[in-house]
């Protein structure tokens, strides 16, 4: 397991939130915030694909809740800065000030608890830092490049040259250019080239193969 440490997007905007709390708090019985700043690294290893990217899985931005006239208002945003500070403060205010025609449903305030216990949550497994996983699934890659080759091998073929498409590079697949030449004269005369590649297609971490 990977677990990313504390943003330090979010470590630098606390000082901002705190003041932003504050100045609500003036006009609101209750306020808070909620930040988020979600960032993570996908990491997919199965029969067919070994890859460490980015993951898409990501979010950042804030949602900040009020409560006035026994209604609850939230405003989200995607950035908070000292620059926008008094826009966001007026534009929660305008929000929770709205008229509304339809009927509203009175709430109670939520009442904050105290803090009771901190803790970091126990990972039962090992951890791993980023480099690590990366090296993990390149070394996965090259075990399964080189079971490829000798099975190849074995099969009579020889490698005269193999090569990495670059321009697959971080897509989660391993792409190769392999030229081959038969050696086996068993396999010169009883097998066709469809039949070899739809042998090679068997193989396990085999996503697709074609003869160019």
């Amino acid at each position: 397991m990977y677990t990313n440490k504390f943003s330090n997007y979010l470590k630098k905007k606390k000082e901002l939130i705190k003041e932003l709390i504050k100045r609500l708090g003036e006009e609101f019985e209750y306020a808070s915030c909620l930040a988020t700043d979600v960032k993570g690294t996908s990491v997919r290893v199965n029969k067919n694909v070994t890859s460490v990217n980015p993951s898409s899985l990501t979010e950042s931005g804030f949602v900040i809740k009020v409560r006035g006239k026994n209604l609850y208002t939230e405003y989200s945003i995607n950035e908070i800065n000292e620059k926008n500070l008094d826009e966001v403060v007026e534009k929660v205010k305008s929000l929770a000030n709205t008229s509304y025609t339809s009927t509203i449903v009175n709430s109670n305030l939520i009442a904050d608890e105290t803090l009771q216990k901190a803790f970091v949550r126990k990972n039962p497994g090992k951890d791993y830092k980023v480099d690590e996983i990366i090296d993990i699934a390149k070394n996965k890659v090259n075990e399964y490049l080189k079971d490829f080759t000798t099975t190849l091998r074995e099969l009579g073929l020889k490698i005269d040259d193999i090569e990495a498409n670059p321009a697959y590079l971080n897509s989660g697949l391993s792409v190769y250019t392999v030229s081959l030449s038969i050696i086996s004269d068993e396999l010169k005369k009883y097998k066709t080239h469809t039949e070899i590649i739809t042998a090679l297609k068997s193989i396990e971490y085999i996503y697709h193969i074609e003869e160019m």
